[in-house]
């Protein structure tokens, strides 16, 4: 029955690899980003979009591989890996939590690049704002006490919100 567990550290190292790669991609468009790479832009999206269809068919593999952990070794449903890792054979054990504490670390640093992206994002988008709001200046009729007309430009460099 150590199969089962076998199974699940290579279904966790298949998704190990997948994350890896998404980091990188993540760091690819920062880089595409800055440059406004649109067209290099769109095809790291759509790698990662395979990537991502990837890693969730193996999530799905991981899950009917701890629900029959899970069921063979009678714990508790939802069971998180720390669970499962305590029914593993002691070199699995040390194989599953060095994989546990590297995907951690991996998450992380995932988050934190996608964040800077998230970032550069919206200052591309407010600097777009910006150009458009300068383009497009507004102006407004006004009459003075003597019925004279009088334009007032209504955006000022100054006065954009950034």
């Amino acid at each position: 029955m150590e199969q089962v567990f076998y199974n699940l550290v290579d279904l966790l190292e298949g998704q190990k690899k997948i994350y890896e790669d998404l980091q990188a991609l993540g760091k690819l468009k920062q880089t595409e980003l800055v440059k406004g790479s649109l067209e290099v832009l769109e095809g790291l999206n759509k790698q990662e979009e395979m990537l991502i269809i990837q890693v969730g068919r193996l999530e799905e593999e991981r899950f009917c591989c701890t629900n029959e952990i899970i069921k063979v070794y009678g714990l508790e449903e939802n069971a998180p890996l720390r669970e499962l890792m305590k029914a593993a054979p002691v070199n699995i054990q040390e194989k599953l939590d060095e994989l546990q504490k590297s995907m951690i670390e991996l998450m992380t640093q995932m988050e934190k690049v996608n964040g800077e992206n998230i970032e550069l994002i919206k200052q591309s988008l407010r600097f777009i704002q910006f150009s458009l709001d300068t383009l497009t200046q507004e102006t407004q009729t006004t009459y003075t006490a003597t019925r004279a007309m009088k334009v007032e430009n209504l955006t000022k460099l100054l006065d954009k919100k950034v």
